[in-house]
C-alpha cells in the first residue's frame, strides 16, 4: 500500500474555508469597530479641549473682573477717606 496524504490536505482546506471566511469577517467587523471607538475618542477629546478652554478662559474673566472691583472698591473708600478728612 502507499500512502497519500493528498486527499486529507484538500478535506483540510475544504473545512477550513468556513472559519477563514468568519475570521476574515470578525476582522471587518472588529477593525469597523476600532475606528468608530477611535473616532468617538478623538471627539470627545476635541469635546474636553473646548470646555477645558471655555473654563479657562472663564476663570480668567472672572478672576479679571474680581481684581477690578477691588481696586475700584479701594479707590472710591479712599476718595470717600479723603473726602471726609
Amino acid at each position: 500500500e502507499s500512502y497519500d496524504p493528498q486527499p486529507a490536505v484538500d478535506g483540510y482546506k475544504f473545512q477550513s474555508g468556513g472559519i477563514l471566511e468568519l475570521l476574515e469577517s470578525l476582522l471587518d467587523k472588529f477593525s469597523k469597530e476600532l475606528a468608530e471607538a477611535q473616532e468617538a475618542e478623538s471627539n470627545q477629546a476635541h469635546e474636553f479641549g473646548l470646555v477645558e478652554l471655555h473654563l479657562r478662559n472663564t476663570i480668567a474673566k472672572d478672576t479679571s473682573d474680581r481684581h477690578e472691583k477691588a481696586q475700584l472698591r479701594a479707590s472710591k473708600k479712599a476718595a470717600s477717606a479723603k473726602a471726609q478728612g
